[in-house]
């Protein structure tokens, strides 16, 4: 079985971030492209850039997507991304020239 990932563009990070809060059509990992501030993220309770730029996504500090965890609720503990997102949203960003 594969993984489907959904790509949401949008006009802008705080636009994505918002939508990413109240939009029920998407979901956590869906891959967010904001072609104007030249970012790509993974949506999530709070929404992080894969590109260098963030705009109004959050960003890891130490940029281990691998090892980012759910910290509450009922996956607390599991990865809050896969491996099939990360690739896609890394090679969105790749593929459109983003840092």
């Amino acid at each position: 079985m594969f993984d489907t990932i959904k790509i949401h563009f949008f006009d802008s990070t705080g636009d994505a971030y918002d939508f990413t809060q109240c939009i029920d059509d998407i979901k956590n990992g869906d891959v967010l492209v904001i072609e104007s501030e030249k970012v790509v993220g993974l949506a999530d309770t709070w929404p992080v850039a894969v590109t260098k730029e963030a705009g109004n996504l959050h960003t890891l500090d130490d940029g281990k997507f691998e090892s980012y965890l759910h910290q509450f609720g009922k996956d607390a503990g599991q990865r809050v991304f896969t491996d099939q997102q990360l690739k896609a949203a890394k090679a969105i960003a790749t593929a459109w020239g983003f840092e």
